[in-house]
């Protein structure tokens, strides 16, 4: 998770790593909600969210990123690579 301060300093954290039974865009979605909800955020505060190109994270329909837009309007997408 990254964050920043109210001095704009940026931070960033690992949450945890969670076993699913499936890897569908409805089941990973579920498990970010849980996620958020446990460390008592809320997605009013969401601007962006970063996942790999995979269609169950990054389709325009159905995918992990459709369903957080969804629930967070200003939550971009951005996909993620690596640098060179």
């Amino acid at each position: 998770m990254r964050y920043v301060d109210e001095n704009l300093t940026v931070y960033e954290d690992m949450v945890g790593l969670y076993k699913t039974f499936t890897t569908d865009a409805a089941t990973l979605t579920a498990v970010i909600e849980d996620v958020v909800l446990r460390l008592n955020l809320s997605f009013d505060n969401l601007r962006a969210h970063c996942y790999d190109g995979a269609s169950n994270m990054s389709g325009i329909h159905t995918g992990v990123q459709k369903r957080i837009l969804g629930l967070q309007s200003k939550a971009l997408y951005v996909h993620c690579r690596k640098l060179a």
